[in-house]
């Protein structure tokens, strides 16, 4: 996710990235996909549909519509793209949901967005600290005493920056081992591990800097501030998250399954596009509890889109909170240049982005938003980047550019 990337794991055939470049395959300020692999076998025909809920200038709506299906054409299953300029919503989709039954993708369909859920657990995390419940100079042993080696020098702060040094536990191959073949391909798996195994997973292996002299994208920081939502609260994540963000914003697609392998109807299939003689792989029935706070929300286009706006707009956090969220540092990462707390910013076209991008097996996410969220772009496809080819991950950035160069966007 952006990234959940399954690191130090071997493979044949293709490349596990360590850490997912969302931001890297969608802006040209960011640097390029961290792993290409060989062009995958199979291409989905180019079913398309397009719609927009005000007048769009004709041109644009097209161009939306070629850059999706040109992404298709290059072997994407499914796309799905939102686009807000102002008071225009215009939504595109080409490709398939289901490549068994041919069932064509639209924006109705469901999706695991990854770490998109970022941008929720940081709000809740926030809200939180708004309400005096948490400070975020707390320490991680104040909340979860024990739990982590030297838990008392690392604070909230620098779970919600990367700045914790923590090893992220997606590279632990005894950990990940389930839903891995051997020869280092993703597989279903309904293997259940909880959000406690995860941080022991990670707190076995060395920090990989002292807290706070360093930047490092690591998923168990993320872990670790949904345990500190559940022992602030006294309840459980999910129905934090039920009462504080997908109430209140009448987020009715937008769910976070624990044991449940499915998504929920209509759910466009998610593949891993490996190239096999048999076509891509469907990882859509994979345990979700390995990505829990750190990337478990299944949601579509159109609530991803009402949530970031929601954010960014001020009506989930006070302007102080909103603030230090946006307060940004240079990681000297290519992927991810500058990380405030649960968001990215990335610039295009004269546009200074928030948002985050999504990777978890079978599918990628990217949403991007303006400060006033006059201008947005989530963008969907049923399809893992570590499979994207270099043709889709280029294609990919020119839909964004289609989107937010081209649109006369604000």
């Amino acid at each position: 996710m952006n990234g959940f990337g399954f690191k130090s794991l071997p493979a044949q055939g293709h490349v596990v990235f360590r850490k997912a470049a969302a931001f890297g395959a969608l802006a040209a300020s960011v640097g390029g996909l961290v792993g290409l692999v060989a062009p995958a076998a199979h291409a989905a025909p180019a079913r398309s549909m397009s719609a927009e809920s005000s007048a769009t200038p004709a041109n644009h709506t097209t161009a939306l519509q070629d850059a999706a299906n040109k992404l298709v054409a290059d072997g994407m299953p499914g796309v799905v793209i939102l686009v807000r300029n102002g008071n225009t919503l215009t939504t595109t989709a080409a490709g398939e949901a289901d490549l068994a039954t041919h069932r064509a993708i639209t924006p109705r369909d469901h999706v695991r967005v990854g770490s998109v859920t970022k941008m929720f657990t940081a709000t809740m995390v926030l809200q939180l600290a708004a309400e005096h419940r948490i400070s975020l100079g707390d320490s991680v042993e104040r909340w979860l005493p024990g739990l982590v080696p030297n838990g008392h020098a690392i604070t909230v702060r620098q779970l919600l920056n990367h700045t914790s040094g923590l090893f992220d536990y997606t590279g632990d191959a005894d950990l990940m081992a389930p839903y891995m073949n051997s020869d280092g391909t993703l597989r279903p798996s309904r293997h259940y591990v909880s959000p406690r195994e995860l941080v022991a997973a990670a707190t076995k292996h060395a920090p990989l800097f002292p807290s706070g002299q360093g930047w490092s994208y690591s998923n168990t920081n993320y872990i670790l501030l949904g345990l500190v939502i559940e022992a602030a609260t006294h309840h459980s994540f999910n129905s934090e998250l039920e009462h504080r963000i997908i109430k209140p914003l009448g987020l009715h697609d937008t769910a976070l399954p624990t044991r449940s392998v499915k998504v929920q109807d209509p759910a466009a299939h998610g593949y891993e596009l490996y190239g096999k003689a048999g076509g891509p792989s469907d990882l859509t029935e994979m345990s979700p509890s390995w990505a829990w706070a750190a990337g478990g929300v299944t949601s579509t286009v159109g609530d991803v889109a009402r949530f970031e706006a929601a954010l960014l707009a001020g009506r989930l956090l006070p302007q102080k909170e909103l603030n230090q969220m946006k307060e940004m540092l240079a990681t000297r990462d290519a992927a991810i240049p500058r990380y405030g707390l649960g968001l990215m910013e990335v610039d295009m076209c004269g546009h200074k982005l928030f948002g985050h991008g999504g990777d978890v097996p079978g599918y990628h996410t990217n949403a991007l938003s303006t400060a006033d969220a006059r201008t947005q772009i989530v963008m969907i496809t049923n399809s893992g980047l570590d499979t994207f080819t270099k043709a889709m991950a280029t294609d990919w950035s020119a839909v964004a550019k289609v989107a937010l160069c081209s649109s006369g966007a604000r």
